[in-house]
């Protein structure tokens, strides 16, 4: 017989409790003396000689009660061979990946549900007795639950494919923590049961622990052919009514064949707006073309689609925005400014461009939200309202085009210059320019030309400002002088975009106005300042969402997102934001691909389109050699379903009779034992 806690036995020092208890209690008798006392003391003599043996049973009842209760704590075993010992209580952690790509197919179904029967073989391989944590990657509470063996068998059968993943090293992690969160004094074993894609079997980052031991159960895919839309954009920016759109689709084959003229189909709210074959090489990423027209205002829900087996779930792409019907432009100038009739003409009659006017001396900074651009023309001098006022507008993704005011005050110029990260005035020059370069490659000057533009009578400036750019500046040149300088940057800044001319709007400064490439530019810009429209999102918990809002729109207390095609609907709690956006997360609740709208005020106001994350996509996955190079470098062990190696863990435990039952049993026979003596012996 041995012992699995043998420190324990020091306990055996409290049977001296009982002896000492013995001792107290023993009586001690007083002779008197009678003159016939024969009869009396025989029996005297026989009770005393009755009492000490009842005394005596008494005190062995308690002994041996104590001595077996601890040698019960001591958790006794006799060992059926010389390897044999009894353990720590073990508790298995079993990771079972129910993540997308263990849909591929297998000799047993998919590979998910060959793995749900190899964890069903794995419990069965335990002794009763043994608890187990069970982890997928669903947020699930019954990972944080301690689990008998027909309950684990239970929620195993529950698994089904999730669009969530998680990484191995973080499962380990997880895993550990529920262990030792269940019973502090245990010996943990862990099963990672996975087809082990590369992109999320992080071995390097798990911890080594010497309480514990890893067991890696690989699945290989049977074909790891996937064909898969990787992502798509909008060419332009900007989403308006009538406009044709140019969407640029990216297609990947991770296959080791070619695949040829296959159908790609394109809907715009639900209806089928183009169809193209597509033919890819292996291991081939092609980029393609869809070209369409936003015939009507308001959210549009656009979904590209491939035929792909046996990997579909990434054959699907959803993304969706919302097309407004005019850009919203401001022109800010100082009184009888003779530019504003300029622009206020350019825009007179024009459906996609809505114009206002503001002066300088009557600004309503509050409404700024409301317009996608502003055009600051010859002001004098920026206020310190109206620069604060223009770096939000800015960060929130609006478009400034500044004229600088033929007597502008420079340094105040450039504190808002600064603050925006672009190009600072020096002082006016009056030396004759001609702009003599044009970026063809900037949005601003697509589809204008038909032909070459040097053949163009270009604008001359006859007063302008130097430019100097700051130190890491990410400005781009739109137009150039004959000199080499600038006459006109774009800058990015935050969300938004900053245009800076180096002259003023003024037939003093310049004849710009009167040139053919007036239009097209300030046109331009106009139609290229948008608020960034997010079109589609990737499916990972706690996605925080912030949606640019207007003036004009009311901001409700709270928002209901519904699917849009289905019957999910969940409330969701407006987080802190400002008054030009609302910001909330979706936290774990979303959970399928599609089209989610958003409802406020009995209005649906907006749409997120949410896709699988493309990681889950990538098949490329560790390959058995892999695994084992891997495991001869780290502290887990490779174990092969086919080779039935996964019942053959727990044979220590099942080589062993425990017997700390037993010696309970008989702790409990002797404390009866006691009570009858007590309570019969007379």
């Amino acid at each position: 017989m041995k012992f699995a806690d043998p420190l324990f036995l020091l306990a055996l020092l409290l049977v001296i409790v009982p002896i000492l208890i013995h001792f107290i209690q023993f009586k001690r008798y007083k002779t008197v003396y009678f003159s016939q006392v024969a009869f009396l003391k025989t029996l005297m003599n026989e009770s005393k000689k009755r009492n000490n043996l009842k005394q005596l049973i008494i005190l062995l009842c308690r002994i041996s009660a104590v001595t077996f209760i601890v040698l019960a704590f001591a958790r006794p075993y006799i060992p059926l061979n010389q390897q044999a010992r009894l353990q720590d209580e073990v508790v298995v952690g079993i990771y079972l990946d129910n993540s997308f790509s263990m849909n591929g197919l297998s000799d047993k179904g998919t590979l998910l549900d060959k793995a749900k029967l190899e964890a069903i073989e794995l419990a069965n391989s335990f002794s009763p007795g043994t608890k187990f944590v069970i982890l997928t990657n669903d947020p699930d509470p019954v990972s944080r639950l301690s689990l008998t063996k027909d309950q684990l068998i239970s929620e195993i059968g529950k698994v089904k494919s999730s669009a969530s993943n998680m990484e191995i090293s973080r499962a380990v992690a997880t895993l550990k923590t529920q262990i030792e969160s269940s019973n502090a004094k245990t010996t943990s074993n862990i099963y990672l049961l996975s087809d082990f894609q590369k992109n999320f079997s992080d071995f390097g980052e798990i911890k080594p622990d010497s309480t514990s031991q890893v067991f890696v159960i690989p699945f290989a895919q049977q074909s790891t052919d996937n064909l898969l839309i990787d992502t798509c954009w909008l060419e332009t920016p900007g989403r308006l009514q009538e406009q044709t759109e140019l969407l640029k689709v990216r297609i990947t084959n991770q296959s080791a064949k070619a695949y040829n003229n296959i159908p790609l189909k394109f809907y715009l709210n639900d209806s089928l707006k183009a169809l193209q074959a597509v033919s890819l090489k292996a291991q081939e990423t092609i980029e393609t073309e869809v070209s369409y027209q936003n015939l009507k205002q308001g959210i549009h829900y656009c979904r590209l689609e491939l035929d792909d087996y046996p990997i579909t779930y990434d054959n699907a792409f959803y993304f969706s925005y919302k097309v407004e019907s005019e850009v919203r432009a401001l022109e800010i100038s100082d009184e009888n400014s003779e530019a504003v009739k300029w622009i206020e003409k350019l825009f007179s009659d024009d459906e996609q461009v809505k114009l206002s006017t503001m002066t300088s001396n009557k600004l309503q900074l509050g409404r700024f939200s409301a317009f996608q651009c502003i055009y600051l023309i010859d002001l004098k001098e920026l206020s310190e309202g109206l620069q604060n006022a223009l770096v939000k507008f800015a960060e929130a993704g609006g478009s400034i085009i500044m004229f600088p005011g033929e007597t502008a005050d420079i340094d105040n110029y450039n504190v808002l210059l600064r603050r925006l990260n672009v190009a600072t005035y020096g002082s006016i020059q009056d030396s004759p320019l001609k702009i003599d370069g044009l970026n063809l490659q900037n949005h601003l000057f697509r589809d204008v030309f038909t032909r070459d533009y040097e053949r163009v009578n270009l604008p001359s400036l006859y007063k302008s400002y130097p430019m100097q750019l700051p130190f890491q500046s990410l400005g781009s040149k739109v137009l150039t002088n004959n000199d080499g300088s600038t006459a006109l940057y774009e800058f990015p800044y935050k969300l938004g975009r900053v245009y800076q001319f180096s002259f003023p709007l003024t037939s003093e400064s310049t004849d710009f106005f009167r040139n053919a490439l007036f239009v097209p530019v300030i046109f331009n810009v106009a139609l290229h300042s948008y608020f960034p429209q997010t079109i589609q999102y990737e499916l990972q918990p706690n996605t925080v969402i912030n949606l640019k809002t207007d003036a004009t729109f009311a901001v409700p207390e709270s928002i209901t997102m519904k699917q849009h095609e289905g019957n999910f609907s969940i409330q969701i709690p407006l987080a802190a934001g400002t008054t030009e956006s609302i910001r909330f997360s979706t936290s774990d609740f979303v959970n399928e691909a599609g089209f989610y709208d958003l409802i406020g005020n009995d209005t649906v106001f907006g749409a997120l389109a949410f896709n699988y994350s493309s990681r889950e996509s990538d098949m490329n996955f560790y390959s058995l050699d892999e695994l084992k190079a891997i495991a001869s470098k780290s502290n887990f062990q490779l174990a092969q379903p086919e080779t039935n190696a996964i019942g053959q863990y727990d044979l220590d435990s099942l080589n062993v009779i425990e017997l700390w039952k037993y010696f309970i049993i008989l702790a409990i026979l002797f404390l009866l034992a006691e009570l009858l003596v007590i309570r019969f012996w007379k």
